[in-house]
């Protein structure tokens, strides 16, 4: 069972650290118990060494303990692996459907504002082309790193292929958002990517919308967000439009 949860992560931190805390006490005595009964203690090498079956259990439950810390950090790391892109380490396009949509529903319920931008590196094609790849690569990962860097603890950034990346806003009104948007905005305007031929600036279009009642599934709100997106590129790139 224990395992079943680590491998799931189906548990809060809170839940799942006090079942493995009970489970290892419990093998530890049951392991301690067991010997005892099949004779395998010796009582006086026991005295002897000055460790009682108390001891010797809570000797046990360490090493168990260790063993499931362990498997908890081996699935950690495999759970952080499978959600990330590999390049910018910007969540990716798959984990932001499984979060979008929990926290679609969660604003919902609650009555939460929430808001989803779309944002689009203008001409990272040509800069490939003219830069090279690994220039264009390095463009994604600053542009990432930026974003990154200007979000809250709330909100959520994804890399959703390509050029383009996604921000979950949560707890973000219109207005807000528009704040928010402008000024990361502007700060990308500033990013200044050194290359030894020279220097490259760069520009992002971004479209956005805020949560209304009017839209009921994710791809409703990322259809209008998309939709801006593409007002802003049809327009001359280098904006931040709402839906």
């Amino acid at each position: 069972m224990i395992l079943e949860l680590i491998r799931n992560k189906g548990a809060t931190n809170t839940s799942l650290v006090a079942a493995i805390l009970i489970t290892a006490l419990y093998l530890a005595i049951f392991t301690t118990l067991q010997l005892e009964l099949s004779g395998q203690l010796n009582t006086n090498v026991l005295l002897a060494t000055g460790l009682t079956g108390a001891s010797l259990s809570f000797l046990f439950f360490l090493t168990i303990f260790k063993h499931v810390h362990k498997l908890i950090l081996a699935a950690d790391k495999n759970k952080g692996l499978s959600i990330r892109d590999e390049l910018t380490n910007a969540y990716n396009r798959k984990y932001f459907y499984e979060v979008a949509r929990i926290e679609l529903e969660r604003a919902h319920r609650h009555q939460h504002a929430l808001t989803l931008a779309v944002m689009d590196i203008d001409n990272l094609k040509e800069i490939n082309q003219q830069w090279g790849e690994a220039v264009g690569d390095q463009v994604l990962k600053q542009f990432s790193d930026l974003c990154a860097k200007s979000s809250r603890d709330t909100d959520s950034l994804f890399r959703f292929g390509g050029d383009e990346f996604l921000f979950l806003l949560n707890s973000t009104s219109e207005e807000g958002a528009k704040e928010f948007i402008l000024r990361l905005h502007e700060k990308s305007r500033k990013l200044l990517i050194t290359h030894p031929q020279g220097n490259i600036k760069i520009t992002v279009s971004i479209g956005y919308k805020t949560l209304n009642s009017e839209i009921g599934e994710l791809q409703d709100l990322l259809n209008a967000a998309d939709y801006a997106l593409y007002t802003a590129k049809k327009n001359g790139k280098n904006l931040a439009i709402a839906a």
